[in-house]
């Protein structure tokens, strides 16, 4: 998520410099209480392009019942086979276009929900959501199934650093933070002095220097 995530972001910063606005790509995605929520969040110029110029184009959702089904499952295996044409992706939306029909068979609407219901619902849906980016990431159904055999063993794996998990936990509390206070504090920021920020930014970019021996490429730049 942060890969694309922040590639967009990127996009986006370096447009405005140019004097161009482009749309947000991405909206805090797995604070989503369920996959329809979750689709209108993530990757936003895709999920809008999939929906405006194939869901709708079928016939989108004022068709009979089956019909909608098959718009939603059409939409999600194409949206599949655009990331490329393998097996895994086209599983990967196929499985999404299911959880998606499966989705519309709640309540119209939704009902007042406790916080802890909330949590919950978004806990349960980032969870499907990150079984389905086993199919993604991976580069066949075999080393699907060689993941899920290593579950049930509890074997395998990558031992990693103390310095990812700390990183990990401020992406999600990052990730989790209240909106308003991000913006609150972003307007904030903005007013600092300039050698202020100057000196911030640069001590950043010294301490990431030093953490990375060679810089990756993003994954969605093979798409």
């Amino acid at each position: 998520y942060y890969d694309f995530s922040g590639y967009s972001d990127i996009a986006i910063g370096l447009a405005k410099m140019l004097g161009y606005d482009l749309p947000q790509n991405f909206n805090r995605p797995y604070l989503s209480q369920n996959v329809r929520e979750f689709w209108t969040r993530w990757h936003i110029s895709l999920s809008t392009w999939l929906r405006d110029y194939l869901y709708i184009s079928l016939g989108g959702s004022r068709v009979a019942p089956w019909r909608v089904k098959m718009n939603l499952m059409i939409t999600m295996f194409l949206g599949g086979l655009w990331h490329g044409a393998a097996l895994h992706f086209i599983c990967w939306g196929v499985y999404h276009g299911l959880l998606l029909i499966l989705a519309r068979q709640g309540p119209k609407t939704e009902a007042v929900r406790t916080a802890a219901q909330k949590v919950l619902l978004q806990i349960g849906c980032f969870h499907l959501i990150a079984f389905g980016w086993l199919l993604f990431r991976v580069q066949d159904l075999d080393n699907f199934l060689d993941f899920i055999r290593g579950w049930s063993h509890l074997t395998g794996g990558t031992r990693l650093s103390g310095v990812f998990y700390i990183i990990l936990s401020l992406g999600i509390l990052f990730h989790v933070f209240p909106a308003q206070r991000l913006e609150r504090f972003a307007q904030w920021w903005i007013m600092r002095p300039v050698p202020i920020q100057a000196a911030t930014y640069g001590t950043l970019l010294l301490i990431y220097a030093g953490m990375t021996l060679e810089a990756p490429s993003f994954i969605y730049f093979q798409f």
